[in-house]
């Protein structure tokens, strides 16, 4: 089926609070842009509050390759580079003018899916 790859804003900002996972953009699928998006320097993540149908939880990893990884987590602005670069899809240019305008303190954390 192939993998997906949602990006959750961490708006709050500040070092030790779970992240809630609403601010969510899912970019449209590309493996060529995910391969370079795996390539930008990124740092662990904190944990992400996700709703499910029974509630909420938190979680620290996502699956990526068919095995568990802790989140990660890359800044806005050079995310938003990367997939200036590298996608033609309309939707994806539209989340890259987004995450730029966010400013460069931004982070954005990759929750893959596949």
């Amino acid at each position: 089926m192939g993998k997906d790859l949602t990006l959750i804003v961490d708006k709050n900002k500040v070092k030790g609070l779970s992240v809630f996972g609403y601010n969510r953009l899912i970019l449209d699928r590309d493996e060529s842009l995910f391969d370079k998006i795996i390539d930008i320097p990124s740092e662990r993540s904190e944990g992400v509050m996700v709703y499910h149908e029974d509630g909420m939880s938190e979680e620290y990893t996502c699956s990526f390759g068919g095995h568990e990884h802790r989140l990660r987590s890359v800044l806005a602005a050079r995310l938003a580079k990367t997939i200036n670069r590298n996608s033609r899809s309309k939707w994806n240019l539209a989340v890259a003018d987004f995450l730029a305008s966010l400013g460069s303190d931004y982070k954005v954390i990759l929750y893959w899916d596949d």
